[in-house]
C-alpha cells in the first residue's frame, strides 16, 4: 500500500496553495469514501517537501472524487483545469444514465436508435398503398400529399423505435446488451429531445394534410406507439396487434392519400393490409420468443412468458398461416 498524499488547491500557504484533507490511495484507485455514510477520512498530513505530494486544481480534485465514487472501478489521475470536472460528471454511467462520448459518435448512437433501415420499407409501403388505391395510376404517387403521408409513416416508424428503447433500458440490458442506451453511447436525455422532435414534426405534418382519415391514421399511430411500451407492452397479444396493425395502417393510409375515400378503397389495398398485419403478427410472435428471458424480468405478459415458449411458436405459425390465406385472397 502506498503511503497517504496530501492534494492542495490554490489559496493557501506554502506558495499560493491550500491543504485539503489527505485522500487515501491504494494501488493507483482512488478510495476516498470512508464509512457507511461516504464522508472523506482526513489523514496526516506528509511534509511540506515529500515528494509524493500532488498539486491539482479544485476542479481537479472534485472531479477525479466523483469519478471515483461511481464505483466502476475507474483509475484516478489529476488533471489540471476546470475540463476534469466535466469530464467524470459527463463519464457514462450503467444502463445509459450518462452523457457519453464524442459528438460524432453520439450523433451515430441517435441515428442506430432509430433504426434508419425500416425508413425505407415504410416509405415504399405507403407508397405500394397509394399505388394500389389509386387503381393502378402510378400519377398518383407524383402528389405532394402522398409523399408527406410516405414521410409521416417512416417518421412513425423511426419515433416509435427509439421511444422504446427509451422505456425498454433494464429489458434490453438482458435481451440487447449492444443497444446504445445500455452501452452508454447516448444519453437517455438525447434520446427523449429526439422522441419529443420526431412526434412533434409528425403532428405538425398531419395538421397539413387535407383529408381527416388520414390525419387520424398519423395521430393515431403516434399515440399507440407512445402508449406501447409502457402501458400496452404488458398486456398479452395487444402488444402484438398494435405493432402489426400500426405497420399495417402505413399501406391503407397510402390510398387514403392518393385520395381514395375510405369507403371506396379497391379489395387489393384491405388485402395487401391484412397480409402485413399477420406477418408482423408472426413476426413480433417469433421475438417474443427469443425475448422471453428479459420480458418475464420486465413485468411483459407476452405469450411465450405465460405460456411457454412452443406456445409462443405456434402463435407465430398460426399468423404466418394466416398471412398464406390473405395472400391467396
Amino acid at each position: 500500500m502506498s503511503r497517504p498524499q496530501r492534494c492542495r488547491l490554490p489559496g493557501g500557504p506554502r506558495g499560493g496553495h491550500q491543504a485539503l484533507p489527505v485522500v487515501q490511495k491504494r494501488d493507483g484507485i482512488l478510495s476516498d469514501l470512508d464509512g457507511p455514510r461516504g464522508r472523506l477520512r482526513p489523514k496526516r498530513a506528509l511534509p511540506g517537501g515529500s515528494s509524493t505530494q500532488v498539486s491539482v486544481s479544485r476542479h481537479a480534485f472534485l472531479g477525479s472524487v466523483l469519478a471515483s465514487s461511481g464505483g466502476d472501478g475507474r483509475r484516478w489521475t489529476p488533471t489540471r483545469g476546470p475540463g476534469a470536472l466535466g469530464a467524470a460528471v459527463a463519464a457514462p454511467g450503467p444502463l445509459g444514465m450518462g452523457a457519453a462520448g464524442s459528438a460524432p459518435a453520439e450523433w451515430r448512437a441517435l441515428l442506430e436508435v432509430t433504426r434508419p433501415k425500416n425508413y425505407a420499407p415504410s416509405v415504399l409501403m405507403t407508397l405500394l398503398g397509394a399505388w394500389v388505391g389509386a387503381g393502378g395510376d402510378a400519377a398518383a404517387l407524383a402528389a405532394p400529399q402522398v409523399w408527406l403521408v410516405a414521410l409521416c409513416s417512416a417518421g412513425v416508424a423511426l419515433a416509435s423505435c427509439a421511444i422504446n428503447d427509451y422505456f425498454d433500458v433494464r429489458n434490453d440490458a438482458v435481451n440487447d446488451p449492444s443497444k446504445p442506451l445500455v452501452a452508454g453511447t447516448v444519453a437517455k436525455d438525447r434520446v427523449v429531445l429526439l422522441c419529443l422532435g420526431l412526434y412533434s414534426a409528425l403532428l405538425v405534418a398531419a395538421c397539413l394534410l387535407p383529408s381527416w382519415p388520414v390525419r387520424g391514421v398519423i395521430a393515431g399511430s403516434c399515440v399507440a406507439t407512445l402508449l406501447y411500451t409502457p402501458v400496452l407492452k404488458r398486456i398479452a397479444l395487444v402488444k402484438n396487434a398494435v405493432v402489426a396493425g400500426t405497420i399495417a395502417a402505413s399501406v391503407a393510409v397510402g390510398g387514403l392519400a392518393a385520395g381514395a375515400p375510405p369507403a371506396a378503397l379497391p379489395p387489393q389495398l384491405w388485402q395487401m393490409s391484412a397480409f402485413t398485419f399477420f406477418v408482423m403478427m408472426a413476426r413480433e410472435a417469433l421475438m417474443d420468443v427469443s425475448d422471453v428471458e428479459g420480458d418475464a424480468r420486465a413485468g411483459c405478459r407476452t405469450v411465450p412468458v405465460l405460456l411457454g415458449r412452443p406456445a409462443g411458436a405456434a402463435l407465430a405459425l398460426a399468423m404466418a398461416v394466416a398471412a398464406g390465406l390473405a395472400a391467396a385472397g
